[in-house]
């Protein structure tokens, strides 16, 4: 089963703060799927997500990242991922896929990311 999943978002400075709760897996992801999907498909898709509360990742959710990720590059924006735990960095990393996403470990230094 489960556990809830609820996603916040908010702009600040052009940048989607996409804050994510609970576990994201095969009972979940359509609602990351549906409320990104106008986000992505804007010219230049601006992205924080913030994971700190976000306790699972699915493979399936990891892909969609990864997919996340070079959408924005294609189009000249960026997703950043803000506050993810060590065991979540972990599932990236077996993956073979951290080293080419972009982390910070606080919003502001995110936000810098956008700004320079």
């Amino acid at each position: 089963m489960s556990q809830a999943f609820d996603i916040q978002i908010n702009v600040e400075e052009g940048v989607h703060l996409v804050t994510l709760k609970g576990a994201l897996d095969t009972a979940t992801i359509d609602q990351l799927i549906n409320t990104m999907l106008p986000i992505m498909t804007s010219p230049c898709p601006r992205v924080i997500f913030c994971c700190k509360d976000l306790t699972y990742l699915n493979s399936r959710s990891l892909g969609y990242f990864t997919q996340y990720h070079r959408t924005a590059m294609v189009k000249q924006g960026r997703v950043i991922f803000w506050e993810m735990s060590d065991r979540l960095l972990k599932a990236f990393d077996r993956l073979r896929v951290k080293d080419s996403l972009f982390f910070c470990e606080t919003k502001e230094e995110g936000m810098e990311k956008f700004r320079g």
